[in-house]
């Protein structure tokens, strides 16, 4: 399934991965590889990089990032180098598996920028709020049954700290339970409390093979050399009338961009002292030798948005990379879709539900159908066999009786089609329920709607590395992962 076949991605995104020469001009180039070597080596930034190299080794320990981090750290020695950065929310301890899924894109976009001779590596940017494919009020886990249950309802509190909501992971209780034999959250939430002190070792430690830097830009170190910047895009007068005009500029295109406050750029009803996406990229841009930009479908709309603005900070801007995407697939779906004969695509399919589709009451009125007109047959060729015949007495009892005995047997063989087809349609509902549960809850993307750290609770930490191995960044494909 093509990505910009995917259920609910904005247009703009679909238009791009989708080849139209009209986003690639909104977006700034076509997502390919040359395209993606040549813009990224013009990329560049104006922050010594010995600073950056202090500054992120002072991150990489603050979250214990592993030893090839530290090495990626120091590849800014030279001037090649350059970050593949992605950008996410932690949300409820760490958010569903899109977000991991945009950390190990990065991860593998690195790699392929690697390969084609720019020395590059991946970095995560942790904010307070990204704002896009927020998870807190939708994203679950699958229980002992295969249903979807509600993360948030499983009793993780919300508390106060420093002025601004945060989710208290520490004492979480039932939740960190599950979580014991994960790399580094326990650790970390034994000790920490907000969601990006969790967050940043925990992911650090996952994709530790994949040498991931992990920047939380709102330690102090951090902010204090952002305070010298030459300017913030909150701080630009004319910042809403720009805005305006490039909304109305994509609006035409036929690209709507909504659900960013145009006063403050961060996402409409975010919570006051976030960070957010579109106000985070100028910081980015202007700090970090960025290659490429890892982005959330959702996310294109926040870069296309604010491209006049950044502009007043990058002359060139790094190239937006779409995230791979995925569903992982267990062995018993993947059973359940090839007996039935389901594709992926089905599972979002409108009209009548999946299971009426596969087994249509209608099958068993077709059996009684049959079963009526056999009896129909039965009956005019006894009754020929009479007239023919002429038999009477005893022998014509005799047929007539013969006659009772099948209408008994056929009487008896519909109601056991009936009650096969009530129960393969039983079972066959339980099953595509379980299997739309697992794969596509509540008619959302596997990704969207499933917490992250469950797949690596449920397949051990080794399913990161199955991804990492898997994920194709350079092909716009939907991946339907096998898990075991």
């Amino acid at each position: 399934m093509k990505l910009s076949e995917l259920p609910g991605v904005p247009k703009l995104y679909a238009d791009y991965v989708g080849g139209s020469s009209l986003a690639f001009e909104i977006m700034g180039g076509r997502p390919d590889a040359d395209s993606l070597v040549w813009r990224a080596e013009g990329s560049a930034c104006g922050f010594p990089r010995d600073r950056i190299r202090r500054l992120l080794h002072a991150q990489a320990a603050r979250h214990n990032c592993g030893e090839q981090a530290r090495r990626n750290i120091d590849l800014l020695e030279d001037a090649r180098a350059r970050i593949v950065l992605c950008q996410h929310c932690p949300d409820v301890l760490g958010g569903p598996l899109a977000n991991l899924v945009q950390v190990l894109s990065a991860v593998r976009l690195a790699g392929e920028l690697t390969a084609r001779g720019t020395p590059a590596f991946p970095l995560l940017w942790l904010d307070e709020a990204s704002g896009f494919g927020a998870s807190r009020e939708r994203v679950g886990i699958l229980d002992g049954q295969s249903r979807f249950r509600n993360l948030l309802r499983e009793g993780l509190p919300a508390a106060g700290n420093g002025g601004r909501e945060h989710w208290v992971i520490a004492g979480a209780g039932p939740a960190l339970d599950l979580l014991r034999d994960i790399p580094g959250l326990r650790e970390a939430a034994d000790r920490s409390r907000t969601d990006r002190e969790v967050w940043g070792p925990a992911i650090a430690a996952l994709a530790e093979k994949g040498g991931l830097v992990v920047v939380d830009p709102w330690l102090p170190d951090w902010q204090e050399a952002a305070a010298g910047l030459p300017g913030r895009p909150d701080r630009i007068p004319d910042r809403p009338a720009i805005l305006e005009r490039r909304r109305m500029e994509l609006r035409s295109a036929g690209y709507d961009v909504e659900g960013i406050d145009f006063e403050t750029l961060r996402p409409a009803g975010s919570r006051p002292g976030a960070g957010g996406f579109p106000l985070s990229l100028p910081m980015m841009l202007t700090m970090l030798p960025v290659g490429a930009i890892v982005l959330h479908p959702v996310q294109f709309c926040g870069y296309a948005l604010v491209k006049p603005l950044l502009h007043r900070f990058a002359a060139v801007l790094p190239p937006a990379w779409p995230r791979a995407s995925v569903t992982m697939l267990d062995a018993r779906s993947r059973k359940i879709m090839l007996r039935n004969g389901i594709g992926f695509s089905d599972l979002f399919a409108r009209g009548p539900g999946l299971a009426e589709r596969l087994a249509p009451s209608e099958d068993g009125d077709a059996v009684a159908s049959e079963v009526a007109r056999l009896q129909s047959v039965m009956h005019s060729r006894i009754s020929d066999l009479l007239v023919l015949s002429g038999v009477e007495g005893a022998e014509a009892e005799a047929i007539k009786g013969a006659k009772e005995r099948i209408d008994y047997q056929l009487g008896k063989l519909q109601q056991r089609f009936k009650a096969s087809f009530r129960e393969r349609r039983t079972i066959l509902r339980r099953q595509v329920g379980r299997l739309l549960d697992t794969l596509a809850p509540g008619g959302r993307l596997q990704e969207e709607a499933i917490w992250g750290l469950y797949f690596v609770r449920q397949y051990s930490p080794a399913v990161v590395d199955r991804l990492l191995e898997e994920l194709e960044v350079l092909r716009f494909e939907h991946q339907l992962i096998d898990v075991n």
